[in-house]
């Protein structure tokens, strides 16, 4: 299950991605479109980044 992100957070990364499409596209995003595509990247890459942030704690955890 997805895990909501705060109102400043959101902010936060609306204005990054704004700004990166802006700089290496040339392309103004708006606020929705823009939540969307964080959205989006959110549902497809959140799983493998939380997974690999799973398998890093727990090889520091054995280690220990």
């Amino acid at each position: 299950m997805p895990t909501k992100l705060t109102r400043e957070q959101t902010e936060y990364l609306v204005l990054q991605v704004q700004r990166y499409f802006h700089a290496e596209h040339g392309e103004e995003l708006g606020n929705l479109e823009t939540e969307e595509l964080i959205a989006f990247f959110s549902r497809e890459l959140g799983p493998f980044y939380y997974n690999q942030g799973v398998q890093d704690s727990r090889k520091l955890l054995l280690e220990r």
